[in-house]
């Protein structure tokens, strides 16, 4: 198997990749990647990244800066990294770790088991899947659940000032 790496510059670029089983590197600036091959790895290298992805088992970082990773991939694992980062996942089987900053995480129905990590700082996480565990991580995270039921054995909030919201069935409670 070769792998292809794809290098870009340290300016603002646009990537899209078709390529199975490639290395992105797209170094410093505010890039923007479009990944369709499956067994990919992508840096987003320094800089407000908007990283979207369809391809099957690949890995996102999105290193230093405000990024937008987007996620249609099955089997694929999400890094936000340090920085306020937006994470959209709409599949199953994903590894979502948000890292350092203020990020807002946000799971949607096809997200099924799926592991979500908040990370540091102060998080906004939102869960429509079912059988996904979340772990909001060190801050004041505001955590809303609007799908599965046994959410108290999925969720482990770590902080006493974390708030979550049940809101399945429209049965709603709030526990801080």
């Amino acid at each position: 198997m070769t792998i292809e790496t794809i290098m870009d510059t340290e300016g603002a670029d646009t990537i899209k990749n078709t390529l199975e089983s490639a290395m992105i590197n797209a170094l410093d600036g505010n890039d923007s990647i479009n990944n369709e091959g499956s067994q990919v790895s992508i840096d987003g290298g320094e800089g407000n990244d908007s990283i979207n992805n369809s391809g099957f088992e690949v890995s996102i970082n999105g290193s230093r800066g405000n990024d937008y990773i987007e996620n249609n991939g099955l089997y694929s694992a999400l890094n936000g990294d340090i920085g306020n980062d937006t994470i959209s996942n709409s599949v199953s089987y994903v590894t979502i770790s948000s890292g350092n900053g203020n990020d807002f995480v946000t799971n949607n129905e096809n997200g099924k088991f799926t592991s979500i990590d908040g990370g540091a700082n102060d998080d906004t996480i939102s869960n429509l899947g079912e059988n996904v565990t979340v772990n909001g991580g060190d801050g004041n995270d505001y955590i809303r659940n609007e799908r599965y039921e046994d959410w108290d054995e999925m969720c482990n909030a770590i902080n006493l000032s974390d708030t979550i919201i049940e809101a399945h069935r429209m049965d709603i409670s709030a526990i801080s």
